[in-house]
């Protein structure tokens, strides 16, 4: 085998004594074992210094030992062990103070003799040994009652008992005095007892009678008793059938008046346009329009359609045209007006988005009017959000409401972003015309003056109540293209 460094031998296993090494013994090569070279390592002194905890090896590092802890073993401290040698033999954990203290946890009895600092009292339970007590006057030690040395006691509504009143002092001589009593009135001595006029109610002559019964009572004479009951004068009157009498149900006076009683509520009264139309030489078809029961069914019997508009159809309602308008602006109502050519119920808005604004979204609504043709009230429908971020159209069904033929209504939009909407054309002076305005071009139109748009600042989410809000009227063309033409979607037609 080639010769080889120490470091490149491989490690040995665990020692067991047997293993051979060589050595050089007073210039002799030598053999031995490893268990031999053990037996010549000196022997190790240990000792112990206790104040400090300190175990010294005389081979090797110094331990310093710990003090045991709750967790962990190790030499116990002075203060433990002087706090161990306190403790008396047999005894048991301690509780805290505060459960020592309560009262609740103690159990038996002591008697009061062998508690130091009581009062006397606490000891004989005696009232004399009592101290302070209260000075009692000579009615403390009677009782109550009607025999003789008792103290006469109220009953529960405050009156004496029964008692020999002849022994009671200092009660007026002459009975009661004259005077107003509350109800009664005394005079004369005492001799003479009136009661007050209107002192006795209803309630005071029993629960029998009434308001009405006593108002019966005070009348002077039976004309006014007749007037206390509503009577009138027929009250007074026989049944007969001569002047001055009351007719009876089958008198045959009033056998006429019955019959135009019934004819009354029976036959239409006489009248000059009756007549007139009842004149009138009529055909079948005519007489076949006054039994259609709505406008739809007429139409089917005159053979009208239902013209301009049709249920499922998208509606432009919006005359002038339209143009990619301007870009919206955030938390900005935009309002347009317009007319329907006829009745109809809308269930979907839609628009258009021309230019993209990134992250944005859009919400349309419609609103109505007021006499004067001011958009008023709170959003007819509205949408959900719809997404500004994609230049296509756009649309969401909406709560069905009936906008009606010939009146002003509001196109609406708000967005949180700037998108550009397909919006009604600038020089639209149609609704202008409708609308009119407080200069002449406002009801003519120019190049540069609409008054078409209104606009209200408002967060974008939320449709506000606009009856008393008024919004800015914008006559800028460039401005008046800050909104959407914004189509409904009729789903049905009266």
């Amino acid at each position: 085998m080639p010769d080889q460094k120490l470091s490149q031998l491989t490690a040995a296993a665990a020692l067991t004594g047997a293993e051979m090494v060589y050595v050089v013994q007073s210039g002799n090569q030598r053999r031995t074992t490893t268990g031999e070279i053990s037996a010549t390592a000196p022997g190790t002194n240990l000792s112990f210094t206790a104040a400090t905890r300190t175990l010294a090896s005389s081979t090797g590092a110094d331990v310093v030992l710990p003090v045991a802890t709750t967790t962990d073993a190790g030499l116990e401290s002075a203060a433990d062990k002087t706090k161990l040698d306190g403790l008396a033999t047999g005894a048991t954990v301690n509780s805290p103070d505060a459960t020592l203290l309560a009262r609740a946890n103690h159990t038996g009895t002591q008697a009061a003799g062998t508690i130091t600092g009581l009062s006397t009292v606490a000891t004989t339970g005696a009232y004399g040994d009592l101290s302070g007590k209260p000075t009692l006057g000579t009615a403390a030690a009677l009782n109550h009652g009607t025999a003789a040395g008792d103290l006469v006691r109220l009953d529960g509504s405050g009156r004496l008992p029964a008692v020999d009143g002849s022994q009671l002092t200092n009660l007026p001589g002459g009975g009661i005095s004259d005077g107003d009593k509350g109800d009664i009135t005394v005079s004369a001595s005492g001799a003479t007892w009136t009661i007050d006029n209107g002192a006795v109610s209803t309630a005071k002559l029993g629960g029998d009678i009434t308001a009405a019964g006593k108002a019966l009572l005070d009348d002077a004479d039976a004309a006014a008793q007749r007037t206390s009951l509503g009577l009138g004068g027929a009250a007074v009157l026989s049944v007969g059938t001569s002047a001055g009498t009351v007719a009876a149900g089958d008198d045959s006076r009033i056998t006429g008046a019955l019959a135009a009683a019934t004819a009354a509520t029976t036959y239409q009264g006489l009248d000059s346009d009756l007549t007139a139309i009842a004149g009138l030489a009529t055909a079948t078809f005519g007489r076949s329009l006054l039994t259609q029961t709505d406008a739809a069914a007429a139409r089917a019997t005159l053979g009208v359609s239902n013209s301009v508009y049709a249920v499922g159809n998208w509606v432009n309602p919006f005359d002038g045209g339209a143009v990619a308008g301007s870009a919206l602006t955030a938390s900005t109502i935009a309002l347009y007006p317009f007319i329907f050519r006829r009745t109809a119920t809308v269930d979907n808005l839609g628009a258009r988005v021309t230019t993209v604004a990134a992250g944005s979204n859009v919400q349309l609504a419609v609103y109505g009017s007021d006499s004067n043709n001011k958009v008023t009230g709170t959003a007819l429908a509205a949408t959900s959000n719809l997404s500004g971020a994609t230049a296509t159209t756009v649309n969401a069904s909406v709560t069905a409401f009936t906008i009606v033929a010939g009146q002003i209504y509001w196109m609406a939009i708000n967005s949180n972003g700037t998108p550009v909407m397909l919006a009604p054309s600038a020089l639209a002076t149609h609704m202008s015309n409708i609308l009119g305005g407080p200069a002449l071009a406002d009801a003519l139109g120019t190049a540069t003056n609409s008054l078409v748009l209104r606009t209200v600042a408002q967060t974008f989410g939320t449709w506000p109540d606009l009856t008393s809000v008024t919004p800015t009227v914008v006559s800028a063309n460039a401005n008046a293209q800050k909104g959407a033409l914004i189509a409904m979607q009729v789903s049905a037609l009266p």
